[in-house]
């Protein structure tokens, strides 16, 4: 009886330890997806910046190119325009 009682007690020791060893994969699993979530964001943040910025500037080209047609009063057509290697 004392031999199956220490084998129990050995059990949930065991169990007990791969339950702590399980918790705390997973407290690092979750530490590392955050830290993840966290340099996606700021990398999403940065891109959606960048992106912003890009559409301004071509905002102010398109706008110049515009400027620069009607000062020499060709009318501007995209279908007449010849892509750079023609």
């Amino acid at each position: 009886m004392h031999f199956e009682k220490e084998e129990s007690n050995e059990r949930d020791r065991a169990n007990e330890a791969d339950e702590a060893l399980r918790v705390q994969k997973i407290e690092e699993r979750l530490a590392y997806c955050e830290n993840l979530c966290d340099e996606l964001n700021r990398a999403l943040f940065e891109l959606t910046r960048k992106i912003s910025d890009l559409e301004s500037k071509n905002l102010q080209l398109v706008l110049e190119v515009k400027r620069l047609r009607e000062q020499n009063r060709e009318p501007f057509s995209p279908e007449l325009e010849k892509p750079p290697h023609y």
